[in-house]
């Protein structure tokens, strides 16, 4: 027991044990053990604000059944059910635990439409959550500190993403649009822009990988962290990984406007097939090759009648962005 609350929810972190299958499963490993293991802890303490995530967690049986169940009505609202039991643990004065000292082995997704299911799934409950009375009576409830930290640690990362894709279309097509009617510039000067410096801001992006290397580094040894890193940079894991954020900014937003929120079922097996590519392009048309050829035609026009100068310091990350989203999925 740490702290006035009881310990009703007991969090043991992960081991994915799937992460040498492939490529794709060798991120989701990543990126589980960044979650389940390093936002976990942060979670715990000293944010106060970890609640169940699906993960092997250990629920305090008698609390729970004497406070309404766990069990759920809807299968659209309480789509990501899991963490609707940590919501009404913290509403009904529980508080949630993190030990290391255990930890249980599970398979991740392998294959390039399991994973597209799981990160729709997952975007869906999060844009269903945001609806839910269970959020506005927990944020009614919380503190401003643990507001902002349920924000960090919950749908805010969902948000962010829908953010970070309308920000991308508002560059683009304000680049383009200022380019084409030549007005790059300030009375009769020519904006011109610092490549370099927006080429070290677009690398600040890399500190994020310091505390995933860090972990690593102490599980596995630092030369193997390293390696593992630059393993993943080598085969294409950033395309990877700006390929999800549109996945999950989509789906989101779909979900907040127009609802449609599901379950997915991703199987889980060892995929070993090739999928037929009109099944690709029907699985990822609307959310990810439309858009990634709408912003290559926008850059292709901005780069024709553009006069400022230092186009590919200005654009290379957009067409990075681009090239994930429309040849990510034939990859």
């Amino acid at each position: 027991r740490e702290g006035p609350l009881p310990t009703t929810i007991l969090g043991i972190r992960e081991h994915i044990f799937t992460g040498s299958v492939s490529s794709l499963a060798n991120y989701m490993a990543l990126q589980e053990t960044s979650f389940v293991t390093l936002g976990q802890r942060v979670l715990t303490k000293p944010l106060r604000i970890r609640l169940h995530y699906g993960h092997p967690d250990i629920f305090d049986k008698l609390f729970f059944i004497t406070r309404g169940g766990i069990s759920k009505s809807s299968k659209g609202i309480n789509l990501s059910e899991d963490i609707f039991a940590g919501y009404n643990n913290a509403i009904r004065g529980g508080q949630v635990g993190f030990k290391e000292y255990i930890q249980v082995g599970k398979g991740r997704d392998v294959g390039m439409s399991q994973i597209y299911k799981f990160e729709a799934k997952l975007s869906q409950g999060a844009g269903e959550q945001s609806l839910s009375r269970d959020v506005y009576r927990l944020c009614h409830r919380l503190d401003f500190c643990r507001l902002l930290s349920y924000y960090y640690g919950g749908i805010g990362h969902y948000f962010s993403n829908v953010l970070t894709v309308l920000t991308i279309y508002c560059v683009v097509y304000l680049m383009a649009v200022l380019a084409v009617f030549k007005l790059e510039k300030i009375g009769d000067r020519t904006i011109t822009p610092m490549g370099t410096i927006q080429m070290l801001l677009g690398g600040l992006g890399l500190l994020q990988t310091i505390p995933l290397y860090a972990t690593l580094g102490v599980e596995r040894g630092w030369w193997n962290s390293l390696r593992e890193i630059f393993q993943v940079f080598v085969t294409g894991g950033p395309l990877h990984f700006m390929f999800h954020i549109q996945t999950k900014a989509h789906y989101m937003s779909q979900t907040i406007l127009v609802g449609g929120a599901k379950y997915r079922a991703t199987g889980r097996g060892f995929v070993t097939q090739h999928t037929p590519m009109d099944e690709q392009f029907r699985f990822f048309a609307s959310s990810h090759l439309y858009l990634g050829v709408e912003l290559a035609a926008g850059l292709l026009i901005m780069g024709i009648y553009t006069d400022a100068g230092q186009y590919f310091g200005r654009t290379w990350s957009l067409w990075l962005l681009s090239l994930s989203f429309f040849s990510k999925s034939f990859l």
